[in-house]
């Protein structure tokens, strides 16, 4: 008959502490082991890179030279790409040619004096004829004369404004003989 070999509890506890702590270390071993090998399977699996090229070297000046302040060229006003003076003059040309001028029975003269992006005087004379003519050039002798923002103006002869409404805002002051201002506007404005 085999005999069995009676353990007391500390002897239990001991071994058992024992087989704890062996399971612990092999556990330990097999994770510093996969640690280990991550790093390999990672290379196996990425594709080879290849060494970067070399940039040639920058250029180093010999001495150090605090770096000189920039130096601020001129720059040219660009040109506005809005209204032109000589553009408002052939507007109001093309307007007045078109102009409806049969209810008009005398010459009447008007200066245009415009404000803003196109400034300067032309004038607008119809004679007895009804002849028109629309000049860059100041009239003296004017029956009517026009002060208007040049924007508005053209506006206005555009059909874009009413010329009433611009009255009213004040873009376009009218002042001299009123009657005859009156005829032009219905006429050609």
């Amino acid at each position: 008959m085999a005999t069995t070999k009676k353990t007391t509890p500390a002897e239990t506890k001991e071994t058992a502490a024992k087989t704890v702590k062996a399971a612990a270390e092999t556990a330990a071993e097999v994770k510093t082991e996969a640690v280990k090998e991550a790093p390999k399977a990672a290379e196996k699996k990425a594709p080879a890179k290849k060494p970067a090229a070399k940039k040639p070297a920058a250029k180093k000046p010999a001495a150090k030279k605090e770096a000189a302040p920039k130096k601020e060229t001129a720059k040219k006003p660009a040109k506005k790409k809005g209204l032109a003076y000589e553009d408002v003059v052939a507007a109001a040309k093309k307007k007045m040619a078109a102009a409806d001028l049969t209810r008009i029975k005398y010459p009447i003269a008007a200066n245009v004096e415009l404000n803003g992006a196109a400034e300067g005087i032309f004038y607008i004379y119809i004679d007895e004829a009804n002849n028109i003519s629309v000049e860059p050039y100041k009239y003296n002798d004017y029956d009517v004369e026009f002060r208007a923002d040049a924007d508005a103006f053209v506006a206005v002869m555009n059909g874009k404004k009413n010329i009433y409404d611009a009255l009213a805002d004040g873009l376009i002051k009218v002042s001299g003989n009123v009657k005859k201002a009156i005829l032009l506007i219905n006429a050609a404005l």
